[in-house]
């Protein structure tokens, strides 16, 4: 049966703690105007794991249950304050003992964002003054972290595998990794722990780098590893600017035998598994990839509640796509683009000058992400407001025809995609003409 208190603490005003040769907590002594009314003991199993608390007072003595000694103010006020490793070694010990059960898998308390261990105390006791959170030395760890030392970057490697690699074919299919949250900064260099077993060629493996699952490529990279190369670390220069706090991490080798990479089934998974690199599948298993990191933060506050949106960075980037034959009454590709981001502007040119009519048009179709069925179409007639005219503008664009000779369409709308945009092309004129086009847009 589990041993309760079985009357209130006695009033007190002040208390102190005797620490053993190990520095841990021993002994709270609780006074009331500088007489002691009561002490709580702990004691300690051979593992070092906080197994139990003795309550004494001036003629009672009693068994505390460790949840209830997790509840008491003095013992929260303590612990509020003691250095947060010992805070953690008591949670685990908690945690351990099946007093609380909301608290798992605590390995490292190194590498816990600030945020996550005020929320993990929080988990044990309720927080009536974060600012009052403080290690041994008195150091206030809100104002310490969030001011003092905010204007210094963090510099650390994002990882997650274990200590034996099983080496797997790669292939053709992509193979991804998440890092879903502190990722802002400046990418230095990426790891991939891979091997080429073949003794005659070298092979090529692809990384591809997004903010989230599903996007389009933002970072696109090539390792190239020679014939024979062992099983190891093979680094990869990024040397770019991450501005999202997430990172997905996707390769493919050109050889569905050769560019094998690394990966164990070990938790916590982070792998995900796509043929189109559009759908994406969840795999028990981590691949071996890491990410070198500097110019980061030293922890991020998160938010809730409604707030100022903002627009996300991204670049403007003008593509031309090669001169096409687009035959008549045949809808054509004319250029795909690779990404996410949004369309700024669209310039096509055809080689004649064909006047429209009932039975002659011009038309741009935009397909989004690999989507078979069109987002936005638009023709001459939008554009002019005529089914003759040769010349005229609309609030999203321009279409003229000059004795070039040639027909021009200039076409302004937002579309945003997420991983591709595929513009496709066609003509009405009783003639294959021949086309080019020219895409503006911002990609992340």
């Amino acid at each position: 049966m589990k041993p309760q208190i079985v009357k209130p603490l006695p009033h007190f005003d002040t208390y102190t703690v005797d620490f053993d040769s190990s520095n841990r907590p021993e002994c709270f002594h609780l006074f009331w105007r500088d007489k002691e009314v009561a002490t709580i003991r702990l004691a300690y199993d051979s593992n070092g794991f906080l197994s139990k608390a003795i309550r004494q007072d001036t003629r009672d003595q009693k068994l505390i249950s460790l949840k209830e000694l997790a509840n008491l103010p003095f013992f929260t006020a303590y612990i509020h304050r003691i250095n947060l490793i010992d805070e953690i070694t008591l949670l685990q010990t908690l945690n351990t003992l099946g007093e609380i059960t909301n608290i798992k898998n605590i390995e490292n308390i190194e590498s816990m964002d600030l945020i996550d261990r005020i929320s993990l105390i929080d988990k044990i006791t309720s927080i009536e003054a974060i600012n009052d959170i403080k290690t041994a030395g008195g150091i206030n760890l809100v104002i310490d972290k969030l001011t003092q030392n905010a204007f210094t970057e963090d510099r650390r490697t994002l990882s997650n595998n274990g200590a034996t690699p099983t080496m797997a074919v790669c292939g053709t299919f992509a193979r991804g990794k998440f890092f879903p949250r502190g990722c802002r900064g400046f990418i230095n260099t990426l790891q991939i722990y891979c091997d080429n077993l073949d003794a005659s060629n070298p092979h090529t493996l692809t990384i591809k780098i997004t903010p989230l699952i599903g996007y389009g490529k933002t970072i696109t990279k090539t390792l190239v590893l020679s014939a024979s190369t062992s099983a190891g670390w093979q680094t990869v220069t990024i040397a770019q600017m991450w501005n999202f706090d997430s990172m997905f991490i996707w390769v493919q080798s050109d050889s569905n035998t050769y560019g094998r990479v690394s990966n164990d089934s070990s938790t916590p998974y982070d792998y995900y598994f796509s043929s189109d690199g559009l759908t994406w599948t969840v795999g028990s298993a981590r691949y071996w990839f890491k990410v070198n990191m500097v110019g980061e933060t030293v922890g991020d506050l998160p938010v809730s509640g409604t707030l100022n949106t903002i627009n996300i960075p991204a670049v403007a980037t003008i593509k031309e796509g090669e001169s096409i034959s687009v035959p008549d009454t045949t809808l054509t590709s004319a250029i795909t683009i690779e990404g996410a981001g949004q369309l700024l502007e669209v310039k096509l040119s055809f080689n004649d000058d064909v006047p429209p009519s009932t039975d002659v048009e011009y038309v741009i179709v935009f397909y989004v992400d690999g989507s078979s069925s069109y987002c936005y179409q638009i023709n001459n007639r939008d554009l002019t407001q005529s089914l003759t005219a040769t010349s005229g503008r609309a609030s999203n664009g321009e279409f003229y025809q000059s004795t070039r000779p040639g027909t021009y369409m200039n076409v302004r709308v937002p579309i945003k995609f997420q991983h591709e945009l595929e513009i496709k092309v066609s003509q009405t004129s009783g003639h294959t003409l021949s086309a080019s086009i020219r895409v503006t847009c911002n990609l992340l």
